[in-house]
């Protein structure tokens, strides 16, 4: 059974209803830059899925072209979930082209992995440099980042980090 913080999907439903294409991108355990099967991502979209009532598309990587095709084809208030960054040894390495590689697939990047705020890894420091960054509600108590990212606010993409223990 996984523990589940509900607070986050609040936030989710209402980038969605504001139109948002949501990347999900998280952690799960450490695998020290290697791919491990126990730790991959996808029975964490399908929970997110029946929380939220609404399809999580989980690929099976984090950068490449199979990513950037699933983002190029996305329609607002659509949610993809990356696989676990950590798979790759430059996100904890805070490696600056993996960090503007992340960068590239969104226009404005919410965190809400408080538990991992302090770490300067890509995904919750590096990605911050070359993004807009706003808290999420789990860093921030206050809800002003569905204002910036939905489609009122021209950005076409809202890249959403959460901590994977967090969920």
């Amino acid at each position: 059974m996984m523990s589940v913080c509900v607070r986050p999907y609040r936030h989710l439903n209402t980038l969605i209803s504001e139109g948002a294409k949501i990347i999900l991108i998280s952690h799960m355990g450490r695998p020290k830059g290697q791919k491990v099967d126990s730790l991959r991502l996808t029975n964490v979209a399908k929970h997110l899925s029946e929380l939220i009532n609404k399809p999580v598309l989980k690929l099976d990587d984090t950068i490449g072209e199979q990513v950037e095709e699933a983002i190029a084809h996305m329609a607002n208030g659509e949610i993809i979930l990356l696989e676990n960054v950590r798979f790759y040894p430059q996100e904890e390495a805070n490696d600056i082209e993996f960090a503007k590689t992340l960068a590239s697939y969104a226009d404005l990047f919410v965190t809400d992995a408080f538990g991992t705020a302090h770490r300067a890894h890509c995904s919750t420091e590096g990605v911050g440099h070359y993004l807009p960054t706003v808290a999420g509600l789990l860093v921030k108590k206050r809800d002003f980042c569905p204002r910036r990212c939905g489609a009122s606010s021209g950005a076409s993409f809202c890249f959403y980090y959460w901590w994977g223990e967090d969920f």
